[in-house]
């Protein structure tokens, strides 16, 4: 069974950890920095696994949890 996390309490460091973790065979670029967590979520709305999900880009999101849960909502 899939852990599913909630990233809207998460420090981004931890979320990161957890996702690069999860999907460590599409080897994403990690750690990174919060202030660049659009370039984090853009490298990997551009992997086709996570196209195929569905996976939102960032533009349009003001803060990273907000992505992070649209994400969350399109992997799961």
């Amino acid at each position: 069974m899939t852990q599913i996390y909630d990233p809207r309490n998460m420090e981004w460091s931890y979320w990161t950890a957890l996702i690069a973790e999860q999907y460590e065979a599409q080897q994403l670029t990690w750690p990174v920095p919060e202030e660049k967590w659009q370039d984090f979520a853009l490298s990997v709305c551009s992997i086709a696994l996570f196209n195929n999900y569905g996976v939102p880009s960032p533009i349009g999101f003001d803060r990273w949890q907000d992505w992070a849960f649209a994400y969350t909502n399109a992997v799961n």
